[in-house]
């Protein structure tokens, strides 16, 4: 939520503030039926990948850097455990 304070003095611009509210909602109870994963495909004219290789991403640039980054993940799963 924004709320505008006013002008500022001598700036000749207001000043906004951001208002973050803690208040929790309860979901709406669902009614009727759930849409099938194939109607949620159809909303969102989802097609099927005709070859997996489109999704793959060359992001690494060497087994090292992939290594790294694993054990660096690795450790932070583990410290979150303990």
């Amino acid at each position: 939520m924004l709320a505008t304070l006013g002008e500022c003095p001598g700036l000749g611009r207001s000043r906004t503030m951001v208002v973050v509210s803690q208040a929790r909602q309860e979901p709406e109870p669902m009614t009727g039926q759930l849409p099938t994963i194939e109607d949620l495909a159809r909303a969102q004219h989802a097609e099927p990948v005709a070859d997996p290789e489109e999704l793959a991403a060359d992001i690494w640039e060497s087994d090292a850097e992939l290594a790294a980054f694993l054990a660096d993940l690795r450790a932070s799963r583990n410290a979150s455990l303990a």
